[in-house]
């Protein structure tokens, strides 16, 4: 498995979740006019960065953006809260990212 594979995987994670919480009324989509700013700019983005191919988003800004949608972003603040421990608060904001930090804290988390 090479590392887009890996990126696409943690990205279709992200969105089930996203999916699943707003069928189950967890949380609610943006409003439409906003999704579709956003959908322009990020058209306009995919155009000039990677040739207009198709609609393509940075993997980490894009799994942020999904993760305070649904709850799970892990923020600082609550990682000290619930863990304690600044070793691990320093490995995910200095270390490699990977989809495990958005299991650390909100809904269904570890």
């Amino acid at each position: 498995m090479n590392m887009l594979s890996h990126v696409v995987v943690a990205s279709q994670e992200m969105q089930a979740r996203w999916a699943v919480s707003v069928f189950t009324g967890q949380s609610r989509l943006p409003p439409v006019t906003e999704m579709e700013l956003m959908f322009e700019r990020d058209k306009k983005r995919s155009i000039s960065h990677y040739g207009g191919v198709k609609i393509q988003r940075p993997y980490i800004p894009y799994n942020d953006f999904i993760a305070t949608q649904i709850g799970c972003y892990p923020s600082v603040l609550a990682l000290l809260t619930k863990y304690r421990s600044m070793s691990l608060v320093w490995r995910l904001w200095f270390g490699c990212h990977a989809p495990w930090q958005y299991r650390l804290v909100g809904p269904h988390n570890w």
